[in-house]
């Protein structure tokens, strides 16, 4: 597929300054003009992640005794670089040597097309459509990138609540079919009003040997818990508390509706992925001070660190 096939859809309204229209709208026009500059050409794509330190902007040779820098040299084909040493010219190494996309062969500029895309929740459909990208190749990216909302989850956990703040704990279900109960999701929803944060666990069962040791894995020490749909949390030790009456179960079901609205139809097996991008998106990306691609682009340089 030709690098440049971009289908713009003439139904959006004008784009501002230099944004093309095949990038989703809306979107902030700083960061849309930057990534449209570094998409113009595959070495200004490579230049754009080289300086957000993810991918590698020198190279050593391997060859025992040599150890010289290698120069950047254009490939046979468009748009192809690679390192080579001067005097080793069989020595070579791709840009992508050691990075997030080492066994991709998809574009660079693609790749940013399809993060600005997934950045603003661009559904599938409307991404082939507007960069020309096969369906299979746009689904296995934008799941690449839910992989990397999970792993940074489970290597940076955070803790709901904190000292004397409340939070409620409820049980929740998604069900793929309302005539088929086997194949509801169970979750342990839980939410703190106060920092306007919460966490959602997928669990086998909700038995008390499987629910109980997520509040002190989830739950910041000094909690004060609350819940309606589950009796046991008040079997949950210290230094947590917990008070009678059920609280406000709502605020559980509403950040459990905005993960189903988002993802609903979703296949059973891919749910977890799902969760994990809403809550790296309610977590590390709502209110804070960078986009959702410069804050996926600064853990995937700290995952896959090149330097």
């Amino acid at each position: 597929m030709a690098e440049e096939t971009l289908l713009p859809s003439s139904s959006w309204p004008s784009p501002p300054r230099l944004l093309p229209a095949y990038f989703p709208l809306p979107a902030d026009a700083e960061e849309a003009e930057a990534v449209f500059r570094a998409t113009r050409s595959e070495e200004d794509a490579i230049e754009y992640l080289q300086g957000m330190d993810c991918l590698k902007k020198k190279f050593s040779c391997s060859f025992p005794g040599c150890g010289r820098n290698m120069s950047k040299v254009r490939g046979s084909n468009p748009g192809e670089f690679f390192h080579r040493c001067p005097c080793h010219k069989s020595h070579k190494k791709s840009f992508r040597h050691l990075s997030f996309w080492t066994q991709s062969s998809l574009p660079m500029t693609q790749h940013l097309r399809l993060m600005f895309s997934w950045a603003r929740m661009t559904p599938v459909a409307q991404t082939v459509e507007h960069t020309g990208i096969s369906v299979s190749t746009v689904v296995k990216v934008f799941q690449s990138y839910r992989e990397i909302c999970g792993l940074w989850l489970r290597r940076h956990p955070y803790h709901v609540g904190g000292q004397g703040k409340e939070v409620q704990v409820e049980l929740v279900a998604l069900r793929e079919s309302r005539r088929c109960k086997a194949a509801e999701v169970k979750v342990m929803g839980i939410y703190c009003t106060e920092d306007e944060k919460g966490f959602l666990a997928i669990v086998e069962d909700w038995s008390d040997d499987t629910l109980l040791p997520l509040v002190p894995e989830h739950v910041a020490p000094g909690s004060v818990l609350r819940s309606r749909s589950w009796p046991a949390c008040r079997r949950v030790p210290l230094p947590f508390v917990h008070v009678p009456g059920p609280g406000d179960p709502t605020v559980v079901e509403n950040f459990w509706q905005g993960a189903k609205r988002r993802y609903r139809g979703i296949p059973r097996a891919r749910f977890p992925d799902y969760i994990a991008e809403f809550l790296w998106r309610e977590v590390y990306v709502k209110g804070g001070p960078v986009s959702t691609m410069e804050a996926l682009l600064r853990q995937i340089s700290q995952l896959y660190p090149v330097m």
